[in-house]
């Protein structure tokens, strides 16, 4: 008898919502009056203005509704926004944490292999090289300085190749330093850089 493939089971929406929620409450002590807090807005805004304005039973029932599922959309917003910044504070400042930003931004169009094309064994420092539309970008990780001089050896290795071409070679350092991208900014600066 041959074997099935066992397919790994998929998780439900709401499960997917819980686990975020568990994972972010537990560094995050204001989600729980954050999230009450988006979803009851709308409602309250909904019965003050239903309330002054002296609606019917029938225009209640489709506001309060409409205003449950705002304040849904709402909290999931708050959630959402939340957990990126539990997210990015436990990787700021670890190796491959800008690689790990990025891994799901192939979809748009960009491509960063997960395989640094520089790294110095000693200080874990590190450059990955990816494409886009809009030209070649080097992601730098680590001292400034040190990144700084292996990236100009990497820029030029790319020029040897696309010499007489236009494509422009984007270099991108992450950290929190002066002429650097702070974790948290990283997608939005790649993303921005596409138009």
């Amino acid at each position: 008898m041959a074997e099935k493939d066992a397919k790994p089971k998929k998780q439900s929406t709401i499960k997917q919502i819980i686990q975020i929620y568990k994972y972010t409450a537990k560094e995050d002590k204001a989600l729980p009056w954050l999230e009450a807090g988006a979803f009851l807005l709308p409602v309250v805004v909904m019965i003050i203005i239903g309330l002054i304005a002296k609606w019917t039973w029938l225009t209640w029932i489709f506001t309060m509704i409409t205003a449950i599922m705002l304040g849904m959309l709402l909290s999931t917003i708050v959630l959402t926004r939340r957990a990126d910044m539990v997210g990015y504070k436990q990787l700021d400042g670890k190796t491959g944490a800008a690689i790990s930003v990025l891994r799901n931004i192939n979809k748009a169009g960009f491509n960063f292999p997960e395989q640094p094309v520089w790294v110095d064994p000693r200080t874990k420092d590190a450059i990955w090289r990816g494409t886009g539309y809009n030209g070649i970008y080097l992601l730098g990780e680590g001292d400034y300085d040190r990144v700084k001089r292996a990236m100009d050896r990497q820029e030029q290795s790319i020029k040897s190749v696309t010499a007489g071409s236009q494509i422009p070679v984007y270099r991108v350092m992450v950290g929190n330093g002066q002429g650097q991208v702070p974790l948290k900014k990283l997608r939005s600066n790649i993303i921005r850089r596409k138009a």
